[in-house]
């Protein structure tokens, strides 16, 4: 059996991969773009998504390329509230007002919450987000929203790339015929000085470049490794600024199969065990429920608005101390 095969993968992986191929392969991410530093992004402006006949929202796209908050109202001397994350924080399958940062807005009225996130992001990207705005403006907190796929996407290992070329954000952009415009993934590394690095991974991938690639696929030990050093530089650059930083845990591995609820609890599953030993401010923001409960399955495997508000009471519990 070849190596990295689907069939050699445990159970509810295999059935993730074929969700997300699935879904992937249909739904659209509302206009995405070519980023230089980040892959990509979305353009700004309103769009309409739907995934077959039962799930459909609106996008509404800020001048940064990030989902809008209707009820923000920034004002001066506001504390703010950065919220980074990927397709599970930017809130996929949900209308902007079932999201948990526009839950969070609503509780903090008294503060300024601003989404980071955008579908098929990695902590990794996020750190060069959070590089970026911290070029012109300060935070008072930092919140990294983690989900286990995050740690695949940190390193651009090539299970990601494997038959996702149908796909808007993982494959060639509309009227681009040129393999160095198309859509990239930063794939982060540790240098030979020790320094965290990154390459661009272009996609999607041949079959045969697929097969090559897998041979070099950054093992467990060196994801979560690499994986770290995303969180210590997002953190370290978090302090330097002032702020406070926070880990939210949204879903963290382990993921439970429809009607089955044996699963490792969040803070126990080996990556966030690491944070915590690495000192972390962590929050378990994990539902810890089936599929069947917390997302839209079997049509999608994106948090529902039920899991949204459970990742909305939690973080906010915690942001309740840190803001005050």
């Amino acid at each position: 059996m070849a190596k990295g095969s689907n069939a050699t993968r445990p159970t509810w992986a295999r059935r993730l991969v074929s969700q997300l191929s699935d879904v992937l392969g249909k739904s659209p991410l509302a206009n995405i773009i070519f980023d230089p530093v980040l892959g990509w992004r979305r353009a700004p402006g309103r769009a309409r998504a739907a995934i077959g006949d039962s799930i459909t929202w609106e996008w509404d796209i800020d001048p940064t390329g990030f989902r809008r908050l209707p009820n923000a109202r920034p004002g001066k001397g506001q504390k703010k509230v950065w919220v980074f994350g990927c397709s599970f924080t930017e809130g996929q399958c949900l209308p902007i007002e079932q999201t948990y940062c526009y839950l969070l807005q609503d509780r903090f009225g008294g503060a300024e919450i601003q989404p980071y996130a955008i579908a098929g992001y990695s902590s990794f990207q996020n750190l060069l987000q959070l590089q970026a705005n911290l070029m012109t403006s300060k935070p008072d907190v930092v919140v990294f929203g983690y989900f286990h796929f995050h740690l695949i996407r940190n390193v651009a290992h090539p299970i990601l790339w494997k038959n996702r070329h149908s796909h808007p954000a993982f494959g060639r952009l509309q009227k681009v015929g040129s393999r160095s415009t198309e859509i990239f993934r930063p794939a982060a590394f540790i240098n030979e000085f020790g320094k965290l690095n990154f390459r661009k991974v272009n996609m999607p991938l041949s079959e045969q470049e697929y097969e090559g690639m897998m041979a070099y696929a950054p093992d467990r030990f060196t994801r979560h490794q690499i994986s770290c050093r995303v969180f210590e530089e997002a953190r370290a650059l978090t302090e330097a600024a002032g702020a406070k930083f926070v880990v939210a845990v949204l879903r963290s591995g382990d993921s439970i199969e429809a009607k089955e609820v044996d699963k490792t609890p969040p803070m126990e599953t080996m990556f966030v065990k690491q944070l915590l030993e690495r000192g972390f401010d962590v929050v378990d923001a994990d539902p810890n429920k089936p599929f069947e409960d917390i997302s839209f399955y079997p049509t999608d495997i994106h948090p529902n608005s039920s899991a949204n508000k459970h990742f909305a009471a939690v973080i906010g519990e915690k942001l309740d101390t840190m803001l005050n």
